[in-house]
């Protein structure tokens, strides 16, 4: 046998088990508040998304062109806003 088997196979023997998770007093509190934020900012995104184009129609209507008024800088805001949302639910369901 070759020592690096001998080596891999020594320490699977001595690996120690991973405790079972369990969650902390309060956890589920956290959890509820992170759930309601979560659907109060995207409500908000939505509402961004909305009044952005409107905006965007209203300037449209007078004119100005749809993408010369603030309602373009809304619509994007929400939208970035909504990235940055869905990517830090990623990596808190990525490291937990």
């Amino acid at each position: 046998m070759s020592t690096t088997y001998l080596a891999v196979e020594t320490i699977t023997v001595l690996a120690i088990d991973q405790p079972t998770p369990i969650q902390p007093p309060g956890g589920e509190g956290l959890l509820k508040l992170v759930g309601a934020s979560l659907w109060i900012v995207s409500l908000g995104f939505v509402a961004g998304i909305i009044l952005g184009s409107g905006w965007m129609w209203f300037d449209a209507m007078n004119g100005a062109g749809a993408r010369g008024g603030i309602g373009v800088k809304v619509v994007i805001g929400a939208l970035i806003g909504a990235i940055v949302c869905a990517s830090a639910a990623a990596l808190i369901t990525f490291f937990s």
